[in-house]
């Protein structure tokens, strides 16, 4: 694809910590941010992948818009909803 594609290929992969929470930011809102704060967090998971280390952190990333107010806040680690079995979608 074109010199540099391992490199992005790895980053992408195995992101560090800041390129990890800035991720997060893609498709929560639809209104430009300006500046972002990471607010790092407790590990979440540490084990390897392909071979490779990993640690990700459940780090917050705060939003900011022009003004410099927060637009919105989210965490690395998404949350899991379970639903009841009454409530499962079915065929």
């Amino acid at each position: 694809f074109g010199p540099g594609v391992d490199r992005a290929l790895e980053l992408y992969t195995n992101p560090d910590r800041e390129l990890l929470a800035v991720l997060q930011l893609f498709r929560r809102s639809n209104r430009i941010i300006f500046r972002y704060e990471i607010e790092e967090g407790p590990l979440a998971y540490e084990g390897t992948y392909r071979g490779r280390p990993i640690r990700i952190y459940n780090d917050t990333v705060i939003a900011f818009g022009k003004d410099g107010k927060e637009i919105f806040r989210t965490k690395v680690e998404e949350p899991l909803h379970v639903r009841p079995a009454q409530h499962q979608n079915s065929i």
